[in-house]
């Protein structure tokens, strides 16, 4: 399994903050924020921008997200590489790759310490889903969190687990789409084909 990180995206969240981020006056919540995120997510135009949104959206649901990865396989690559990636699209997140590769390659969520923390007590942890849609492993989500108890953990994954089909569903559609253009062309081979050979008994039969 391998997975490269390109850096570019739609969208940096870095503009938005990160969760609990407040605006306008003083104590207000950032309901304009999150009202940004999920208009973005239902009118985005391609898989990076509605990954971009998505993600956000995940790292403000979860508490305490440091920062947060999407390793999507596009169509024709070989390797998996960042569509999304929070907070800010410019910042190296190849040090999640390992966790990615892991749930990738075991195709379930993985919650995996930090193992170069000076203290295992106080370390981050990193959490892992893999993202499968008609039965075909698409990507994989990959979260940066910061230490809390074991079930905390748990529930940080199982949110991880239901968001991950946001991303389930908009890959199902892309392939609804894919099928149905592939369906389209080839009608229309066949209509290409059927006026030929339509053409060609006309022109036997009038010799």
């Amino acid at each position: 399994v391998k997975a490269t990180q390109e850096m570019s995206a739609p969208m940096s969240t870095a503009a938005l903050g990160p969760p609990g981020a407040k605006s306008g006056p003083a104590g207000a919540p950032a309901a304009g924020q999150e009202s940004a995120l999920w208009a973005v997510l239902a009118s985005a135009a391609d898989a990076r921008e509605y990954c971009q949104s998505w993600l956000a959206i995940q790292c403000r649901l979860i508490p305490g997200v440091l920062g947060g990865v999407v390793l999507l396989r596009l169509p024709g690559a070989e390797s998996y590489s960042a569509v999304a990636v929070w907070p800010d699209v410019r910042r190296d997140m190849s040090y999640l790759t390992p966790t990615a590769q892991q749930a990738l390659m075991e195709r379930r969520g993985v919650v995996a310490p930090r193992k170069d923390a000076p203290d295992p007590a106080t370390a981050n942890t990193y959490i892992g889903y893999p993202v499968e849609a008609v039965g075909v492993l698409h990507g994989v989500v990959v979260l940066d969190v910061a230490p809390r108890p074991e079930a905390d953990l748990q529930a940080s994954l199982r949110q991880l687990h239901w968001g991950a089909a946001g991303l389930e569903l908009m890959l199902c559609q892309q392939e609804v789409v894919r099928v149905g253009e592939t369906r389209d062309r080839l009608q229309s081979v066949l209509e290409v084909v059927a006026s030929a050979a339509a053409h060609d008994r006309y022109a036997g039969a009038a010799t």
